[in-house]
């Protein structure tokens, strides 16, 4: 027999117009309907920001936190940009060889190397990257991620955001309130998941 081969399940959609703490719990239901307490590993992607990286912790606890590629790659840029100058051929050497030191859990080494890059505005960048990138260190592990078969990159939700909402509530001419926007959403996602019961649960039953 062959080996086993990866399988993926179709994707699970989830949007809303609302606070973060609502867009928690939509996302918890949805993982819970697929199968998240019998899953033998979990993976949580997203930015760096503090406000995701708590929602992650409440409602997945003990999941594997994954920042963003384009997240890290951004932060990585505005440091780049500082030291050497935007459109400089320096600042994309810095750049790779920052995130390629990143991605081996080597925060240590680039705290050292840090410390001795010049003052002025320079040092503030590199202070505010090294403390965000300190901070992240767990979660940017990206050699052990691609070992596990996991994604390391935001782009599927991108192109999901485009195609699902975007191209549905950005036409042209297109005005929308905070609720009809939310509402919008709602009847796209019950649309791409199939799942129209989501919408009318009573009918459904009847």
């Amino acid at each position: 027999m062959g080996a086993a081969r990866e399988t993926r399940a179709a994707a699970g959609y989830v949007a809303g117009l609302e606070p973060a703490a609502a867009s928690g719990r939509r996302l918890a239901r949805e993982a819970h309907r697929r199968g998240l307490e019998g899953a033998g590993a979990v993976a949580v992607l997203g930015d760096g920001t503090e406000w995701f990286q708590t929602l992650a912790a409440a409602h997945c606890p003990g999941a594997t936190g994954i920042v963003d590629r384009c997240y890290a790659c951004g932060q990585g840029w505005a440091l780049g940009r500082a030291l050497h100058g935007a459109g400089t051929p320096a600042a994309p050497a810095q750049v790779d060889d920052q995130l390629a030191q990143l991605a081996a859990e080597r925060v240590g080494e680039l705290d050292a190397a840090w410390r001795y890059l010049p003052g002025g505005g320079a040092a503030a960048a590199r202070d505010e990257q090294l403390t965000s990138f300190a901070n992240q260190a767990p979660r940017m592990a990206d050699d052990r991620y691609r070992a596990a078969g996991w994604d390391l990159g935001s782009g599927m939700v991108e192109g999901a955001c485009k195609h699902l909402i975007g191209s549905r509530e950005k036409g042209p001419g297109m005005r929308w309130g905070d609720p009809g926007a939310h509402a919008v959403a709602q009847v796209r996602v019950a649309r791409f998941n199939d799942r129209w019961e989501d919408l009318w649960p009573a009918a459904a039953r009847s």
